[in-house]
């Protein structure tokens, strides 16, 4: 702006849009690249100076004289001092001459300063500009409508596209190109900006808004298109889309991975990566040669493409967690990060803290899966876009790492109001078995078996994406039937879930439990061997399956948890009480040294039997740690006596009523325990009686009302 000292003689002449005079001078407003003749040598004598935009508004000690205090204050607050708007609010105009007024200043300005003029309206709060209101939203409404006239004006569009591409936003950039129909500019642009990774810069949102304004000629014919289309069938959850979408790109071939990472492929390593990629979705488990192959795809990627580079290592990443590799996984976590933190990808980065959080509480380490998940949250916090989704992930696994210490509540609270939010948001398989656990698990000890149920069943969706994480929904299922003492309904589910590896393989010995890799066997091995070790804890030869189902090199930390609280059930129930108590005291004292409870939590049929032997509780709670992880799991949920014991039922009578809830007979009840029908009949006689009622019927019904089943 120059402030020109000139004598005025009269009315001065409109030399600018607009102008005032005060004490004999001229104010001339005038934009940057406009000239006036003599300025420069005005300038050099002092007869004219040069001020910012700030000193040429007007102040509000400038309109207290004419305008009054209280006015002056309101038209301050209402116009920021702008002289235009000033007078405009002084002669009450209509809002469209206000506009007019902007639409004259805009036209003459440059597209890169126009572009950064709509952004200033948009995010700037400096005195400067228009205060929020009516004013402000007229200056960018004015802004916006001269950006999209120029949009369509091929060569004032590419001058847009890169003023917004030089300010960063590239979604408009590419977005302004599309609308001009230069699409090949605007492919060219959303590919340099990532392809299919332009998600993770700019958001779904800006993502999904930009690939719905290529046209389909121009989708079927890019392979990169038809690569981001698929990862947004992936990221939404379609698989069956996704594939779909290859399998047109390149053929038959879609369907067989081998085909894809053969030696001389006739294919890109853009798509080869991405179909790397796309079984980490499908939560396929490859064999170790296809796994080797594909990642052998990772030598032809430039070693300064951080981006792909990390998507290789997460995507193998993924695949590893779910074998239990832990400490593969963990470096695979590290390399991927490396990558990400040097892309300056936030939102990857907060992935693998939160793979890293989920490997912890695989590996009993609460303690890691809460540092993990504080960094997960400062890497959430540098996100440039609202991700209320991966928020939502960031608190299930918080509220998980809450579970462990003893504290339900957060979980509980997730459980209400989020978990249908989830299961409808973006996930992986990995994440999916940990909702599914925690969320079983908590329900079922803190409500009902009836809602337990309920909350796996809405996850069975995601099962029909992946067979392996089909099973393990339904596992978890038999596992709450379990824990409900409903044993028959267990096994059914579980010969229906299991028809390779049966209850008659496993205990013929034909099933190698040392060896087994494979992930779903191994799986139905240890809800096998629970069922059995539950149900029929003498069968011979049981201890020794066991112990080497626990030495399995495949297990995770807390599935062996789990065999060796059911090794203490078994040998409690063989009188090995000296076993026993040993082995339970050292778990409960692991427990507190790692500050994991849920796996021994989700054992509290078999820690119910084991504590309500004198010996063995009494002998656990001799240690320090013992009386402090039987405290904590009680805050879980857990009861150390069974469900009728403030009744004055007997663990006998408890076991023989939860059977009859179920509708056995007495014939089956004395069959299930190994008792005769007389002592069945004797049993539920007292059971009857203490609960104050004459017949099975109000038994049962009263069983419900206390509490007993659950």
């Amino acid at each position: 702006m120059a402030l020109w000292d000139i004598p005025l003689d009269g009315d001065p002449f409109p030399l600018t849009d607009f102008h005032l005079h005060s004490e004999g001078r001229l104010v001339i407003a005038k934009r940057p690249e406009q000239r006036l003749q003599g300025l420069e040598r005005a300038v050099a004598y002092g007869a004219a100076v040069m001020i910012d935009d700030e000193a040429l508004c007007l102040r509000e000690e400038d309109l207290r004289r004419p305008l009054g205090a209280t006015k002056a204050r309101e038209i301050i607050a209402k116009t920021g001092g702008w002289p235009i708007l000033v007078k405009a609010c002084l002669a009450d105009c209509e809002p469209d001459a206000v506009s007019y007024s902007f639409q004259e200043m805009y036209a003459g300005l440059a597209e890169d300063v126009l572009v950064r003029a709509e952004r200033a309206l948009a995010t700037d709060s400096s005195s400067i500009l228009p205060p929020p209101g009516l004013f402000r939203e007229i200056a960018r409404r004015e802004a916006r409508r001269e950006i999209q006239r120029r949009a369509f004006e091929p060569t004032a569009c590419r001058r847009l596209a890169s003023a917004f591409a030089g300010d960063g936003s590239i979604p408009d950039a590419v977005r302004v190109l599309q609308q001009a129909g230069l699409e090949e500019e605007a492919l060219a642009a959303f590919v340099k900006a990532g392809g299919w990774a332009f998600i993770f810069h700019f958001g779904p949102q800006a993502f999904d808004d930009t690939l719905a304004r290529f046209s389909e000629v121009t989708c079927r014919r890019s392979e990169p298109l038809v690569i981001a289309l698929a990862f947004q069938a992936l990221k939404r959850g379609d698989i069956p889309r996704a594939k779909h979408l290859i399998a047109e790109r390149i053929g038959p071939a879609a369907s067989d991975p081998r085909r894809i990472f053969a030696a001389h492929a006739p294919y890109s390593v853009a798509m080869r990566s991405f179909c790397f990629l796309m079984m980490l979705y499908e939560g396929v488990n490859p064999e170790e040669d296809l796994f080797e192959r594909g990642f052998a795809t990772l030598a032809e990627v430039p070693i300064e493409a951080d981006l792909e580079r990390g998507s290789f290592y997460n995507a193998a990443l993924e695949l590893r967690i779910r074998e239990n590799r832990f400490a593969e996984a963990t470096d695979l976590a590290q390399r991927a990060l490396f990558h990400y933190e040097r892309a300056n990808v936030a939102i990857l980065c907060f992935y693998i803290c939160i793979h890293l959080a989920v490997i912890a509480l695989n590996t009993g380490d609460a303690n890691a899966a809460r540092r993990r998940c504080e960094t997960a949250r400062a890497w959430l916090v540098r996100v440039p876009y609202g991700s209320p989704g991966d928020s939502r992930i960031l608190s299930l696994v918080e509220a998980c790492v809450g579970y462990e210490s003893g504290q339900a509540e957060a979980l509980m609270t997730f459980l209400a109001d989020e978990a249908d939010r989830l299961t409808l948001g973006e996930t992986w398989p990995s994440l999916v078995e940990l909702a599914v656990q925690y969320g079983a698990q908590a329900l079922g000890e803190h409500y009902s078996t009836r809602a337990a149920l309920a909350f796996v069943e809405s996850w069975r969706v995601h099962g029909l994406k992946s067979q392996a994480v089909k099973l393990a929904i339904e596992l978890r299922g038999v596992i709450v039937l379990q824990n409900a003492n409903r044993w028959d309904d267990a096994e059914e589910a579980l010969r229906a879930a299991s028809p390779k590896l049966t209850r008659e393989r496993i205990l013929a010995g034909t099933a190698d439990l040392a060896r087994l890799r494979d992930r779903e066997s191994l799986l139905c091995a240890l809800a096998w061997m629970r069922q059995i070790a539950f149900r029929s804890p003498r069968t011979p030869g049981l201890e020794r399956r066991l112990a080497t189902l626990r030495n399995n090199l495949a297990l995770s930390p807390r599935q062996r948890i789990g065999v060796d609280v059911w090794l203490a059930y078994v040998w409690r129930v063989t009188r090995d009480i000296q076993r026993a108590r040993t082995t339970f005291k050292a778990l409960l004292e692991e427990a507190a040294e790692s500050g994991v409870l849920a796996p021994l939590a989700a054992e509290r049929v078999f820690l119910s039997e084991l504590t309500a032997q004198r010996q063995i509780a009494a002998f656990a709670e001799t240690s320090p740690h013992g009386r402090q992880t039987l405290r904590k799991l009680s805050d879980l949920g857990f009861a150390p006596r069974p469900a009728g014991a403030k009744l004055g039922l007997t663990r006998q009578e408890t076991k023989l009523l939860l059977l009859a809830c179920r509708g056995a007979t007495n014939k089956d009840a004395a069959k299930a325990l190994g008792l005769s029908e007389a002592t069945v009949k004797f049993h539920l006689g007292n059971a009857y009686r203490k609960l104050g009622c004459r017949r099975r019927s109000e038994a049962t019904a009263a069983a419900h009302a206390l509490g007993i089943v659950r």
